[in-house]
């Protein structure tokens, strides 16, 4: 099946549900590969967890088209404190391959932002790889502009040592 032609007019963006679980789980594992990183990415569990307990840390879009999901698009409130502005972060937006260049992920992000702006939010941010080409060319296609930042993380081994250096944080 290809998004392009007449299957893209059945293209429906929804939130998404405890049935997509694998099918999420599957994409951000080809997501991963696709960048050749070494991560699981989002697993079963984790989404079971994260996306649809008690507690909530992001929220979850799937395109489907003509029925069949086509890809995703994750993203979690933040804020920016150089402008003092409430915003959106999209942390993850993927699109399967065969259905790339059918308007798929253009309108996953648009529906991430009129969410932002149904939230009173001013912004949508999101980091691609520094080597993930294509995604460079997208969001310059789509109008988003490029920001010259360098991300850093800690993780593992050094967010453990991190933590553990820290004195004890008064309460409020």
């Amino acid at each position: 099946m290809t998004a392009l032609a007449d299957d893209i007019h059945q293209l429906r963006i929804r939130w998404a549900r405890r049935k997509d679980i694998t099918a999420v789980a599957a994409m951000s594992k080809a997501f991963r590969a696709e960048l050749n990183e070494d991560t699981v990415g989002l697993t079963e569990a984790a989404l079971r967890r994260d996306g649809f307990g008690l507690k909530t840390e992001f929220d979850l879009l799937v395109a489907e088209v003509a029925g069949e999901i086509a890809g995703y698009a994750l993203f979690l409130e933040s804020y920016e404190p150089s402008y003092s502005e409430r915003g959106l972060y999209l942390a993850d937006l993927y699109v399967r391959p065969e259905f790339r260049g059918g308007g798929v992920g253009r309108t996953l992000v648009t529906c991430v932002a009129a969410e932002g702006k149904r939230r009173q939010r001013s912004f949508v941010w999101w980091v691609a790889l520094a080597t993930n080409r294509p995604a460079h060319a997208f969001y310059e296609h789509i109008g988003a502009r490029a920001v010259p930042v360098t991300g850093h993380a800690a993780f593992g081994e050094m967010f453990d040592a991190l933590a553990s250096a820290a004195p004890k944080i008064e309460r409020r």
